[in-house]
């Protein structure tokens, strides 16, 4: 009996994920998800409690892993320029590698989180990217500029860009090319 219970499971997770990455959280119903499933809606929620908790048994792992791909703490603005474009090359190649592992949740946190309880993901990566850039700008800036509104638009193109690249080229080695070229003319007037 627990075979089919996990069968069952399966049915929905794999339909919500379809219709996650299609649709994106916010138009995409329970009744829409059993429909593809073939799964009643009332036996869904034997499942999961809700929407929200469907969705985050679905994409929990991969959200945690691509908030650690952005994690900047191992360099501080003072660092050498060198340690500051390793620590950019690490994000990338890890960015890339997670995207590789899991394409469809990387696009569904990127691209349809919104209306989901952990509201945009690409939003809370734009924060920690405009953070640090910021940061950049502020301990390296020749000018005076404002730093914040800089940094803003920065990381909104930057990010951007990024995820087209992803889209649109397959090797890994063009994509890490292309992504560092892009972080380059964003950021190389910062470094010294």
């Amino acid at each position: 009996m627990q075979i089919l219970k996990d069968d069952i499971r399966n049915d929905i997770n794999v339909a919500a994920l379809d219709l996650f990455c299609e649709k994106g959280f916010s138009k995409v119903s329970m009744r829409m998800i059993a429909r593809k499933s073939y799964v009643s809606v009332g036996n869904i929620y034997r499942y999961y409690e809700n929407k929200n908790d469907l969705f985050d048994s679905l994409i929990e792992d991969t959200y945690n892993k691509l908030l650690a791909v952005f994690d900047f703490s191992a360099w501080n603005t003072n660092s050498s320029d060198e340690l500051i474009q390793e620590a950019i090359d690490n994000v990338v190649k890890n960015f890339i590698a997670l995207y590789n592992e899991d394409k469809k949740r990387v696009r569904i946190l990127l691209y349809g989180s919104e209306g989901s309880d952990r509201g945009s993901t690409v939003d809370t990566i734009g924060e920690i990217v405009k953070s640090e850039l910021h940061k950049i700008i502020l301990n390296r800036s020749k000018v005076d500029i404002d730093a914040e509104y800089l940094s803003e638009m920065l990381t909104s193109s930057l990010l951007d860009n990024a995820m087209k690249v992803l889209e649109n080229f397959e090797s890994d080695e063009e994509r890490i090319a292309h992504i560092n070229e892009l972080i380059k003319l964003y950021v190389s007037n910062y470094l010294h």
